[in-house]
């Protein structure tokens, strides 16, 4: 029985191991479960045993094409066969495989050339496209960056307008993301999902300010201890927390929901701000003014974990 959160199987070429390592990396950074052979195999394994399990299990199956794999025999071609011989167990109303064009070819297979694909060229094509698998696999889910990056002032800003996020200082015209908010009890901890971006938070976090490096520690415990049961606690990046911004201040005051404690005013994000400075600063939300800001990492604030569904 397939699970719930979808698994996606990248099939590609070897020589267009690069673009599809590329796209591979940016699909992990939504949170996406992503088979793909050199990170996905073990030493040892049987392959071709694994590659055909990884395959009838997966919910989507992303076929890279280009000159390179249309004309080439070998185990690409196996793979998409036995992709397209899974496809024909679905309801024609699902979307299995996705056929993705790396450049001007013509796919050779019948039943490929039935199904609508996305192009990533030219290269300025490439986040759109992207965008538009994130939309088959997740429809209903607003895709939040989950690695840890750089981000300039007015790159935060074009983050802000993006997402609709709401911050009174750089934008607030936009009202935020409307939530799909569950409390749950995991383990005796206290656990908020959210639905509608696939990540679940602390209900609280530290009780008192700390330093960033003293906040990595405490994520490092949380993780040590399995927390609510789970070992892949992280800080939230920019974009999740400034997520939780609302409009207008809750119970106690704060932009947030008061189904979270109130305690946090501020948390640390993992993502720096990128300027001409010399100085290392790091970004943090503060729920207590509805905005962000950048600040030294010997500098303290709370922290509030989250992690991925």
């Amino acid at each position: 029985m397939k699970s719930n959160k979808p698994q996606i199987f990248l099939s590609y070429a070897h020589e267009d191991a690069e673009i599809a390592e590329k796209i591979y990396t940016d699909l992990a950074k939504y949170g996406l479960n992503v088979w793909f052979d050199s990170n996905s195999l073990l030493p040892g394994q049987r392959w071709k045993v694994e590659i055909e399990k990884a395959i009838k299990n997966s919910t989507h199956f992303i076929a890279l094409i280009s000159d390179c794999s249309v004309n080439k025999r070998g185990y690409v071609q196996k793979e998409l066969k036995q992709a397209l011989d899974v496809l024909d167990e679905f309801p024609e109303s699902e979307i299995f495989v996705i056929p993705v064009r790396l450049d001007d070819c013509e796919p050779s297979h019948e039943k490929l050339k039935d199904l609508h694909w996305v192009d990533f060229f030219p290269e300025d094509e490439y986040s759109n496209g992207v965008q538009k698998i994130l939309n088959v696999i997740r429809p209903n889910v607003i895709n939040l960056r989950s690695k840890t990056i750089s981000l300039s002032e007015n790159e935060m800003k074009i983050m802000l307008r993006k997402y609709k996020f709401f911050d009174p200082l750089n934008n607030d015209t936009d009202r935020g993301i409307t939530h799909e908010y569950i409390e749950k009890e995991i383990d005796g901890h206290r656990v908020i999902i959210d639905y509608k971006t696939n990540l679940m938070w602390q209900k609280g976090g530290t009780e008192n300010k700390v330093s960033f490096q003293k906040g990595k520690e405490w994520i490092n415990r949380l993780n040590g201890t399995r927390h609510a049961t789970y070992n892949d606690w992280r800080l939230p990046t920019l974009e999740e927390a400034m997520s939780l911004m609302e409009p207008e201040q809750k119970n106690g005051k704060l932009y947030i929901e008061s189904i979270f404690d109130m305690t946090q005013k501020h948390i640390w994000t993992p993502d720096e701000v990128s300027d001409e400075s010399n100085e290392s600063r790091t970004w943090i939300v503060a729920f207590c003014s509805g905005s962000c800001y950048g600040d030294g990492a010997s500098k303290e604030s709370w922290v509030r974990a989250i992690r991925s569904l």
